[in-house]
């Protein structure tokens, strides 16, 4: 494989114009404006940078999105009543957990809260096990974004050995998801840490 140089900016403007145009398509043909519900947990400057990227890039394409920000020590049953809350609203069509959560809350009980069908990162165990079984589940986020810069920039994994370098404390579903879709397209997969 020749070695090539991605510009993951200009991949970026291409997705944000191209999901533009079908958030103004499903407003035109069925009055439906998307939206995005963000939940986050604490107030570190890096995480409220993250949010406010998402708030961001949906204003830009349309999307209407809210965040929903708890203190880091929130005891998880408020957590899952909003969880819930959200779930069951109409206004969002998607629901966002920002990762990570504290020790005292169960990633495992939050992600069977989130409704399946709203669940963008694909936390829930059903839509874990939809990706795995090779079914036409959405992807995570993360891995959704990986996936579509390989597709535009042209780059074939077929045949190839790849080697995810991951940082300790990734998502789990990024460093479980990533894998099945680089050998889904018949890649062979090493995923190292640094520890």
């Amino acid at each position: 494989m020749i070695p090539a140089r991605i510009d993951g900016e200009d991949i970026a403007r291409q997705v944000l114009a191209d999901v533009a145009k079908g958030v103004a398509s499903l407003r035109a043909e069925r009055g439906v404006t998307p939206g995005l519900a963000i939940v986050l947990l604490g107030d570190t400057a890096a995480q409220a940078r993250y949010a406010q990227k998402k708030l961001d890039a949906a204003a830009e394409v349309g999307i209407l999105a809210q965040c929903f920000n708890l203190s880091w020590d929130v005891p998880e049953e408020t957590l899952l009543a909003l969880l819930r809350d959200l779930s069951r609203n109409s206004r969002f069509h998607g629901l966002f957990l920002q990762l990570p959560l504290p020790g005292h809350i169960d990633l495992r009980v939050v992600a069977k809260t989130i409704e399946p069908g709203k669940d963008v990162d694909c936390m829930h165990p059903l839509n874990m096990g939809r990706l795995f079984a090779a079914s036409d589940s959405f992807l995570p986020a993360a891995v959704a974004a990986a996936r579509e810069i390989l597709v535009r920039s042209e780059v074939r994994v077929a045949g190839c050995h790849v080697v995810i370098c991951s940082q300790a404390g990734a998502s789990t579903n990024w460093a479980l998801s990533v894998p099945v879709l680089l050998s889904d397209g018949c890649a062979s997969v090493t995923m190292c840490s640094p520890s």
